[in-house]
Formats: C-alpha cells, sequence, structure tokens
C-alpha cells in the first residue's frame, strides 16, 4: 500500500510542475473545485509522506539552477562534437523499432521500485514531430548556433504566465532530463560541455526510481572526450575514476553525500551539491547518486542481472509507444490505484473510518462504467497533423479483456465523470475525435482536447478515468 502512495505523490509533484508549465492543464472555475468527498481525501493524505514530497521536489528543482562556469574556464575545455549519424531504421508507419526501446528497458534493473514508475522520453521523435519555430530542439546535424537558439528559447509567455501547450514538456523529474527541457538551458549548457555533450547528442532517456534514481540516455557519446574535457576543467572537483564489469564511471563525493559548497557546481552537481555517478559509453550515459545504482544499472546494461527489457508487458507497452508516437510516456504496474476495492482505501487512509471508506468507494463508483481488470499502464504526450493529444497503453492478461474495455473506455468517457473535479470527461476530451482500439493484449487510445495539455494531471491527483473492478 506504501508503494502506491509513493507513486501518487510522486506524480502529484510532477503534475504540479507540468500545470505551471502548460497553463489550462486543470479545469477553471467551478471546475477546479474538489467535490466534498475528494477534499476529504487531501486532507487525509498522510503527513508522513512528506519526506517523500520534499525529496521529490528537490531532485526536480535540482534542474532548474547551476552556476555559471567562468568564461576564461570555458574557452580552455573542448566542445561537444555534434557527429551527424543515421536515424535508426523505421517500419513502414515511421515508427522507431520497438528495439530502440528494449535497449532503454534493457538499461534499468528489473525491482518493485523500477516497475511501478518508468519515464520515457523520446528526443528523437519530437525533432520529427516539432518544427523548429514551434520548438528548436537542435539534432546531430546542427551547429552551434541551433542550440543557441535552443538555450534562449521563450519557453514562457511571460505577459501571460503561460506557455505553448505545443511544446514537450517533460514528464521525467530526471537531473539530466530537466537539463534539456528546463528553464535554464542555457546556463546548464556551460556545464553539460565538460562532460563533452549537449541536446543534439540525446535522441532517447529513460528514468525511473525515487529517491534512488536510475536513469539512462542514449545517443552518441565519446568516452574519450568527457575524459579529456573533464581533465580540461579547472573548476570541477577532481572525480574518483570507479569500475564496475570492466565498465568505468566517474564519482563525486559520498553515496547520496551533500556539500552545501558545491550547490549547481560543474560538472553535474544538484541543488543539494550531490555529485553522483556517471558513465559515460558510446550509446549510453548512464547517471544515478548512488553506488550500488550504478552497479545496478551496469549489470542491467550488459545482461548480468534482470532488465525491464526482460519483462513481457514493459515490452509490449513499448510497443505501444511506438506505435502511438508518444514523445513521452510514464509506464507503471501500479494499477491496484485504480481498483475500486483499493482506490478509496489509498485515497482516505488505512487508518480511515470505514464508513468513509465505504461513501468514497460509492462515490468512485457511481463515476460511470468500470474497465475489466489490466495488468499495467502508460500515459503520454504525443503530437500529429491534427494537434496534442494524450496517448494510453493498458496491458491486459487476455486478448477478450482488451477487446471489452475498448467499448468501456469509450462509454466511460461519453458517460462518465471525474471524480476529483466532479466534471464529465467529455469537458476535457473531445469524444468526436477519440481513437480506442485493441490489439491482442493492448488497448491503444488517443484522447485529445484540454487533457492534452497536462496528460498526467489525472493520474498525479488519482482521478477515476481508468478505474476498473
Amino acid at each position: 500500500m506504501k508503494r502506491y502512495l509513493c507513486l501518487a505523490l510522486t506524480l502529484m509533484v510532477l503534475a504540479a510542475a507540468i500545470g505551471i508549465a502548460c497553463g489550462g492543464g486543470e479545469p477553471s472555475g467551478s471546475e477546479a473545485t474538489a467535490t466534498p468527498a475528494m477534499a476529504e481525501t487531501t486532507a487525509a493524505t498522510p503527513t508522513a509522506t512528506a519526506d517523500a514530497m520534499s525529496t521529490m521536489a528537490e531532485t526536480t528543482a535540482a534542474a532548474t539552477m547551476v552556476t555559471a562556469v567562468p568564461e576564461s574556464t570555458i574557452a580552455e575545455t573542448p566542445t561537444p562534437e555534434a557527429t551527424p549519424t543515421e536515424p535508426p531504421e523505421t517500419d513502414a508507419n515511421d515508427n522507431l523499432p520497438v528495439a530502440v526501446y528494449d535497449g532503454l528497458l534493457g538499461a534499468i534493473p528489473d525491482t518493485p521500485e523500477t516497475r511501478n514508475g518508468v519515464f520515457v522520453s523520446d528526443y528523437a521523435l519530437a525533432r520529427q514531430v516539432f518544427d523548429a519555430a514551434t520548438f528548436p530542439l537542435p539534432g546531430p546535424e546542427d551547429d552551434e548556433a541551433a542550440v543557441a537558439e535552443f538555450t534562449s528559447f521563450e519557453w514562457v509567455d511571460m505577459a501571460a504566465g503561460t506557455s505553448n501547450v505545443d511544446y514537450p514538456r517533460p514528464l521525467s523529474p530526471g537531473f539530466l532530463d530537466q537539463i534539456i527541457y528546463g528553464n535554464y538551458t542555457e546556463m546548464m549548457a556551460e556545464n553539460l560541455q565538460y562532460l563533452a555533450f549537449d541536446v543534439r547528442n540525446i535522441d532517447q532517456s529513460i528514468l525511473t526510481g525515487q529517491p534512488e534514481q536510475h536513469q539512462a540516455l542514449r545517443g552518441r557519446f565519446d568516452p574519450q572526450a568527457a575524459d579529456a574535457a573533464l581533465n580540461a576543467c579547472s573548476e570541477c572537483p577532481a572525480p574518483s575514476v570507479e569500475e564496475h564489469r570492466g565498465i568505468p564511471y566517474y564519482s563525486w563525493g559520498e553515496d547520496y553525500g551533500v556539500d552545501a559548497n558545491a550547490k549547481f557546481a560543474p560538472p553535474v552537481f544538484d541543488n543539494l551539491g550531490r555529485g553522483g555517478r556517471i558513465s559515460v559509453l558510446d550509446e549510453y550515459l548512464l547517471y544515478t547518486l548512488g553506488t550500488s545504482e550504478m552497479k545496478a544499472l551496469i549489470d542491467a546494461h550488459l545482461n548480468e542481472a534482470p532488465s525491464l527489457a526482460d519483462v513481457e508487458e514493459f515490452r509490449l507497452l513499448a510497443g505501444g509507444i511506438s506505435r502511438l508516437r508518444a514523445y513521452n510516456m510514464f509506464l507503471s504496474d501500479g494499477v491496484e490505484a485504480w481498483d475500486l476495492n483499493v482506490l478509496p482505501k489509498l485515497s482516505m487512509g488505512e487508518d480511515a473510518p470505514q464508513e468513509d471508506i465505504d461513501r468514497v468507494k460509492q462515490h468512485f463508483a457511481e463515476s460511470g462504467p468500470r474497465l475489466r481488470p489490466y495488468q499495467v499502464f502508460g500515459v503520454g504526450a504525443g503530437k500529429d497533423e491534427e494537434g496534442s493529444y494524450m496517448a494510453l497503453v493498458l496491458v491486459h492478461a487476455d486478448d477478450a479483456s482488451a477487446e471489452e474495455n475498448v467499448g468501456l473506455l469509450r462509454r466511460r468517457i461519453e458517460e462518465g465523470s471525474s471524480t476529483f473535479y466532479g466534471n464529465p470527461w467529455s469537458d476535457s476530451i473531445d469524444v468526436a475525435s477519440l481513437e480506442i482500439n485493441a490489439d491482442g493484449r493492448l488497448l491503444l487510445a488517443k484522447a485529445r482536447g484540454r487533457i492534452a495539455a497536462n496528460p498526467l494531471s489525472w493520474v498525479s491527483s488519482r482521478d477515476a478515468l481508468i478505474l476498473y473492478e
């Protein structure tokens, strides 16, 4: 039970950050008022989870500030070369092969904690679906001027206090993901050069685990150039160079060690002064804050230990990602959070009086038709010629359940309502353009409308969009 509370709190922090960035992601006016049952739910959240939320907020905040590096030091440091490479082969529908996602999943150790929350960002796909005028994300063929344009990109309309909903906001709280998508890319670019890479080198990323993060970036990296850049950095504390199974990695300070004097220092110190551990390989860059986590990343990457790529349900989700062309997505096996018999207890707390739990259960039960059970789910963001959409993938135990849920989910959206805000789902989802299909054990859905501006909002609030019984 604690596991699902942690997942929900993690997502609440993420949705809050994304909502602030995109604006309009949540209902306004009377719709923004939670129902009485959900207001009590919020009040019933155990205070013991405050530390988890604080840790999450601190991790995300690490991406938002850095200390500028003196120009004299920058001049001495080799700049990363964005070597053009052939893009991965695609299928007839111009989708990336599942093998790309298999490689990402293969870099993450398979544990109950990692399965509970996986964030995937596809920068290569974002380059395809967003033009430079909307989102100037430079690729491997671009020059330094393109990087400068990206790092000075106006992410937020300061007058309106909002941002364009049609740019690829990050779902991931990871330090390395946030420095690519965050509002401080110009300053962070000065630090990243000490690892000899920038946004042009990255094609995809994957992150899981809180607060013990496991993160991998996939793209084009140069271990020798990174070593030379670190050695040339007069402002960078000398790392300890460790090795595991023949794979070297850089290490700064003690595991999760906090150094107030190193806050935001180059090359990768975070807001608490934690240096972390980084392994630079040719195709992958592995990052975490602890030594044991780095060894687990290396073990998974080398197939010396089970990884998420060994989990059939997650491989099926990866196939769904490719087919729905989501440029970022959150994956989880935490489906019990949407079980009608579990969700009320999660919402009210295990110590809540049974009469309160029963009342909330009735509240959820009246929110529309319930789905058949499923095993894992994925929620993400995509964009095509018609505009932005939320991508949803459910993996079931059998084909029949997936097929049955096509109709049930459509009915739930057409007839049901949000249990958090009380308004009909049809207020935030355009029913006319709704696409829901089944293929084997997979349910694949595209939902347009206001929900596309903040696709994780209902997940973070434990709203009952995919409630099952």
